[in-house]
């Protein structure tokens, strides 16, 4: 997804105030050394790819609300063009989830005949499959929108939306975008100045921080600045001055799902399936010792079983920050991915090639790791298919 109306060059780390809360008192949270600037992005060429740029991840988090931001962040070091890609309706497992929330939000919020707008569309895949599911036409707005996937109903912007001179809308929708912002509030209330007197709901979608720290810390990387709790993510849409709807976890606990009104009643009890911020704590003050306890496990399991006889599928962000913490020197014996894209193309920093899955076939591939459990049945049956017995195993 896209960064959206920020200011270029941006560094917060001489700031103390949460961007979500607002609180003070920032708490050192980790200090995860270098990872790789371009987690979205492949390379041509591997010696490329081996000189993309690294960025601190120096976290922070809030006692109050439990948000985390990377306080050593450089946006000017970030580049969101038509090559940022990720992309991942590739995955039927992916597709039928994004197919169940399409239809949900079409059905519950009635948008036959409405006009949505989605802020950071990426390659436009949900907008499309939104608009066609609920029988309404679609603004999207993504720099790096590519211009291959297009629909009648739907119109795409390689651009911002600007909140002063926008298509009317009665939904909108923000997936994967919030996290990637220095300044995730200045966004929303841009966005609720442009929802304007109108009764407007919307769709705002952000990986659950708590989980990754709990499970599965690959997801640290440097496209996002900030790590939303349900707390924190909760007390941002409503300081930003929207009435919330429902907060519930989705797909497999990983993501956090926020529906906002604007000008629209809001329910006396809102659906809410956040941990808690007691359980919220927990995890972050144990957070540092458990990343490092989770590496120092993984070096030794791969060294036991040897880096030329396991792969890793999924060369997303997860799989990208598994990599360079744990075979930074490319020693694995394979990097599959399903998007072709991605295909015969290196990955960022650590400089691994990409290849199909296909290419696992007649290779002595004994163990192949994955970063997503939500993909595991898809994966198994893909390489049973391959004819590969490999173990699939679970890096969270």
């Amino acid at each position: 997804m896209e960064l959206l109306s920020v200011e270029m060059g941006t560094r917060i780390s001489d700031t103390r105030t949460c961007v979500a809360c607002g609180a003070s008192e920032m708490c050192p949270l980790a200090d995860l050394g270098p990872v790789p600037v371009l987690s979205g992005v492949t390379f041509d060429e591997r010696e490329e790819a081996l000189r993309s740029p690294a960025g601190r991840m120096e976290l922070l988090y809030c006692p109050s609300c439990c948000h985390v931001y990377n306080s050593a962040f450089d946006e000017s070091l970030i580049d969101y063009g038509v090559d940022y890609d990720n992309t991942l309706h590739y995955s039927r497992t992916f597709q039928a989830y994004a197919t169940d929330l399409a239809g949900r939000l079409a059905r519950e919020y009635d948008l036959e005949g409405k006009h949505v707008v989605e802020l950071g569309c990426g390659k436009g895949h949900f907008l499309i499959e939104l608009c066609r599911t609920a029988g309404c036409t679609g603004t999207g707005f993504d720099p790096s929108y590519a211009g291959d996937v297009q629909d009648g109903a739907v119109t795409f912007m390689r651009e911002h939306m600007s909140w002063d001179d926008h298509p009317g809308f009665d939904f909108f929708v923000s997936r994967h975008v919030l996290e990637h912002l220095p300044e995730p509030y200045d966004f929303l209330i841009g966005l609720r100045h442009a929802c304007g007197s109108r009764p407007v709901r919307g769709y705002v979608e952000v990986p659950d921080a708590i989980y990754d720290f709990e499970r599965s810390p690959w997801n640290c990387h440097y496209p996002h600045v900030s790590y939303f709790s349900a707390t924190s993510l909760a007390r941002l849409g409503m300081r930003a001055g929207f009435g919330l709807l429902r907060l519930v976890r989705s797909f497999e606990g990983q993501y956090l799902s926020l529906e906002l009104g604007v000008n629209v009643p809001t329910p006396d009890e809102v659906m809410f399936t956040g941990m808690g911020l007691h359980r919220e704590r927990e995890v972050l003050t144990t957070f540092h010792d458990n990343h490092d306890a989770i590496v120092k496990a993984w070096e030794t399991r791969i060294d036991t079983i040897g880096y030329d006889h396991c792969a890793l599928w999924g060369a997303g962000a997860k799989g990208l920050g598994f990599l360079n913490a744990i075979d930074p020197d490319g020693r694995l014996a394979a990097v599959v991915d399903l998007n072709p894209r991605k295909h015969g193309k290196f990955l960022p920093v650590t400089g691994h090639r990409i290849r199909g899955p296909d290419e696992l076939r007649g290779r002595d591939i004994q163990t192949v790791i994955i970063t997503n459990p939500a993909y595991r049945r898809e994966i198994e049956a893909a390489l049973k298919d391959l004819g590969v017995s490999a173990t699939v195993t679970s890096a969270h």
